[in-house]
């Protein structure tokens, strides 16, 4: 009865790990490969029943991935790494994957080493809804910036030929006008920059920079956010601090 008992909850287990979306596979102490689910072998383009028991770099194919597997183990020292570090991508004729991976120790008993774990998680949508955000952040701010740049010049023409005729109130709030329509430009070209920098396409303009005038141009760009919050904000700098080549914006 045990035996049946034991058997029972072996096919149980096989059959949660078979079903699994995720791609499993554990590797003993020897680093061969005690089981895989088909998640995991189609990921990896082999068979699972001829995965079994052969070494595990055969199947992942891939040096640094096994290295950190030996990390997790215990076999080698451990090394941190940025959460989007580690994902796993692969080429499949015109389309392309990618997996991020978490890889678990094995303890049977307590500093026993019984192996590793590696999961693997398709995040392939979420990395190309992320692509399809930043194009359509880029394009609109594209879009943007004729109508703000065709309304601020507009308003600057008002500044220099209707300012005499407008009554102070009414120049206040063109000035009021103007000075928000330069922040939303500014916006949009931080958009645009942002865009830049999540595809890898960023250039940096270096040059000479000031770094205490960097400050005191920071500061007055945050001014009427920290007041409209009760915060208090001030800035010190050394008068001899040397300039830094840097890209300013």
């Amino acid at each position: 009865m045990n035996v049946g008992r034991m058997l029972a909850e072996k096919k149980k287990n096989d059959s949660i790990i078979r079903n699994i979306d995720d791609g499993l596979i554990y590797v003993d102490a020897d680093f061969r490969v005690a089981g895989i689910n088909p998640a995991a072998a189609s990921i990896f383009g082999v068979d699972p029943a001829g995965a079994e028991g052969r070494h595990v770099l055969e199947i992942i194919r891939n040096e640094d991935l096994f290295e950190r597997m030996k990390s997790v183990a215990g076999q080698s020292p451990a090394k941190d790494r940025p959460d989007q570090e580690q994902v796993l991508t692969f080429d499949h004729g015109d389309s392309r994957e990618h997996y991020h991976y978490s890889i678990v120790p094995v303890r049977v008993d307590p500093g026993t080493n019984a192996g590793v774990l590696l999961i693997l998680r398709d995040i392939t949508r979420l990395r190309e809804l992320d692509m399809l955000k930043s194009r359509f952040v880029m394009t609109a701010s594209h879009e943007l910036r004729t109508p703000i740049s065709g309304a601020l010049m507009s308003i600057d023409v008002l500044v220099e030929q209707a300012t005499s005729r407008l009554t102070d109130k009414e120049n206040e709030l063109l000035g009021a006008a103007r000075q928000e329509l330069h922040r939303l430009r500014a916006l949009v070209n931080d958009l645009l920059e942002l865009s830049r920098i999540e595809s890898g396409k960023i250039e940096l303009a270096f040059e000479r920079t000031n770094i205490g005038a960097l400050i005191a141009h920071t500061a007055e760009l945050m001014r009427n956010q920290a007041e409209a919050r009760d915060i208090d904000l001030s800035h010190t700098f050394g008068e001899t601090i040397p300039a830094v080549k840097a890209d300013p914006g």
